[in-house]
């Protein structure tokens, strides 16, 4: 079950906002739905692959992290622990 919804500027507007996305079937079941997790960004930003990619993770990095890009660290490594790679964030 996702922890974020994850789509377009666009297309959040298209369905009215977090309320009207919300309201298609199923998605106030997921995590993501119950916390009202959405974060949108412009189309071509979030699905081109393009010479803006870094831009793109980096923002995205944000939206999903918080913060600013690349301060903070991987929440998936163990003290003591080899980094388990399942992070974009430095360990």
């Amino acid at each position: 079950a996702p922890d974020v919804i994850l789509c377009t500027d666009q297309g959040l507007e298209a369905q009215g906002g977090v309320d009207g996305l919300l309201r298609a079937p199923g998605l106030t079941l997921t995590p993501a739905g119950r916390a009202r997790r959405v974060q949108s960004m412009e189309a071509l930003l979030l699905r081109g692959f393009t010479p803006r990619l870094p831009q793109a993770v980096a923002a995205l990095t944000v939206k999903l992290h918080g913060g600013v890009a690349g301060t903070r660290r991987c929440c998936h490594r163990a003290a003591g622990a080899r980094c388990c790679g399942a992070s974009a964030m430095p360990c």
